[in-house]
């Protein structure tokens, strides 16, 4: 089974793409946001770009499960803005991705190691011990994603049986390809 973890950010959005047969990461990494939101001088251009790499990341990838942490609206701009761009990264990869889910953090995390109420830190360390590896926090952060994705479906023996998720028909988009989904490391 192949799931991908996203953690969304205005400045950051951290992806891991993770096979669970192989209990490997195939592709993980952050994302410049912030970049988009000043190329496109909005907003809205943000939005969009982040439409497109999700899309791009799953054509590309085709993962079997996606999730993506919820975010909270706060008085600021940008975190209303967050909560947008989680709903606009669930919506689009529902089109591609036969399993969406939009999870909590302590719910994810709590999944990942067992632990609900671990801080982003100890998240992170988590991970890059897992690994054996330093990883940024927000690629950190989405690797414990795809994690917990791994193991919540683990705990409900689906991964093995993972023939049985039907996968949705392969859309073919009608735009040109950006390019492959990679890390701006």
């Amino acid at each position: 089974m192949i799931i991908c973890g996203i953690d969304p950010g205005t400045i950051k959005m951290g992806f891991c793409i993770y096979n669970t047969t192989s209990k490997t990461i195939i592709v993980s990494g952050s994302i410049s946001t912030d970049k988009w939101r000043k190329l496109h001088d909005s907003q809205l251009g943000l939005l969009k770009q982040t439409s497109l790499y999700i899309q791009d990341l799953t054509e590309f990838y085709h993962p079997d499960v996606l999730w993506v942490e919820r975010t909270f609206a706060h008085t600021a701009l940008y975190s209303s803005l967050l909560v947008i761009m989680t709903n606009v990264i669930f919506e689009t990869a529902k089109s591609f991705v036969k399993e969406c889910d939009i999870k909590e953090v302590k719910s994810w995390r709590k999944l990942m190691c067992g632990k609900g109420n671990i801080n982003k830190e100890e998240c992170i360390n988590y991970v890059n011990e897992r690994f054996n590896k330093t990883f940024q926090s927000d690629e950190a952060e989405a690797i414990g994603i795809a994690l917990a994705a791994a193991n919540f479906y683990e705990k409900r023996n689906l991964i093995s049986n993972s023939e049985d998720i039907p996968r949705k028909p392969k859309k073919q988009s009608k735009r040109k390809k950006l390019s492959t989904p990679t890390s701006d490391k």
